[in-house]
């Protein structure tokens, strides 16, 4: 995908979108009288660390990770007047499309048997009784 945006101004933006979530998440627990050690046991990081990525500092990638899945964090860069105007980033996407995939059924539908049995019917048009006795005949049973 093109951009507009060099890798240095990206790179910029995002840090500044991640330090904002790690300095909001910061500010949050401090105000509600909550343990920056604990919330930093969460995604594996000490409460030094949590301040360091509040003050500008990059965390690691697992941290990141482990951040973004555990708080539902979605970073997006905006790019006005460029294309795209928009970039975002998140793992929730990731779980809500499994969630969409339709599950196969374990039994087939009775349409989808009638359509498979249907090459191996030698049977067109007959009586009921004649169908019946035609597909346990197929089926290999004795009528």
């Amino acid at each position: 995908m093109e951009t507009s945006l060099t890798p240095a101004q990206a790179r910029t933006k995002f840090r500044r979108e991640i330090q904002a979530y790690f300095r909001t998440l910061v500010n949050d627990v401090r105000s509600a009288d909550g343990s920056l050690p604990e919330v930093g046991k969460q995604i594996g990081v000490t409460r030094q660390m949590l301040e360091q990525y509040a003050a500008g500092s990059l965390p690691k990638a697992d941290v990141l990770l482990t951040a973004m899945l555990k708080w539902d964090w979605i970073v997006r860069i905006d790019n006005p007047g460029a294309t795209p105007a928009w970039c975002e980033f998140s793992m929730s996407d990731v779980d809500k499309e499994s969630k969409k995939l339709k599950r196969q059924p374990l039994q087939l539908s009775l349409l989808d048997a009638l359509t498979e049995l249907d090459g191996q019917l030698d049977a067109v048009k007959k009586s009921v009784a004649r169908v019946e006795s035609e597909v346990d005949r197929s089926l290999g049973k004795s009528a």
